[in-house]
């Protein structure tokens, strides 16, 4: 498969970091949360989410503002922007600590000022799958998070409230209202079919996902 997908290269550039990441990004962009119930809605079906998903979807694009930084088909704009979330090291991560570069974010590529604590916005398909959130793991519902965006305030000693972006401004929501809009992120936004996208075999004959020994007796696959 590598012979045929990178035929352009030559055979010692052909099985590379690089090009076997090309080969994951193709398999992942093919990979789409497209049966949940708000796009089934989308398309015309008027009873695939409840009235309160409803009611969180209006609060969605109308008053808790979610709608400036999650936006377009996989509710991500593709921007980075500084939030404040604590680093790994700050709930007792494993090998990182305050100096770990990986807390500059997106600051950590580019090396410019402005970067630095920037974060990329997540998709928000499928949220209830997640364990933690943030790229410090620093949330561990949907709530967590919600709660936090509300709130509006900076939770890591490296960022300051002046560096915070200009669209994370705090919000006031009822307690009814923050019940509407995680219902429509955690149940409107499910895919409940997203084993569709697991393969029956792989070519290599190797156990899938997974091929350690121990995966392989969990599995099945000896």
């Amino acid at each position: 498969m590598f012979d045929e997908a990178f035929a352009d290269r030559d055979v010692s550039d052909r099985y590379t970091p690089e090009t076997a990441s090309f080969a994951m990004s193709a398999f992942v962009r093919t990979m789409l949360t497209n049966q949940a119930p708000y796009q089934e809605w989308l398309k015309g079906d008027p009873t695939a989410i409840t009235d309160e998903q409803k009611k969180g979807a209006y609060l969605f694009y109308g008053k808790a503002r979610c709608y400036n930084c999650h936006s377009g088909p996989s509710f991500s704009s593709m921007n980075f922007h500084v939030l404040g979330t604590q680093d790994m090291y700050e709930i007792g991560g494993l090998n990182t600590s305050a100096d770990d570069v990986r807390n500059l974010g997106r600051g950590m590529f580019t090396g410019r000022p402005a970067d630095m604590h920037r974060f990329k916005v997540p998709q928000l398909y499928n949220l209830q799958q997640y364990e933690t959130f943030f790229h410090g793991s620093s949330k561990l519902s949907i709530r967590d998070v919600v709660e936090f965006k509300l709130k509006a305030q900076s939770e890591n000693s490296a960022v300051n409230t002046a560096d915070l972006s200009p669209l994370f401004k705090p919000v006031d929501l009822t307690e009814e209202e923050i019940n509407y809009l995680i219902d429509f992120l955690e149940n409107a936004l499910f895919d409940p079919n997203t084993n569709r996208f697991v393969p029956d075999e792989v070519l290599s004959g190797y156990c899938f996902p997974h091929n350690d020994p121990q995966a392989r007796q969990d599995m099945g696959c000896e």
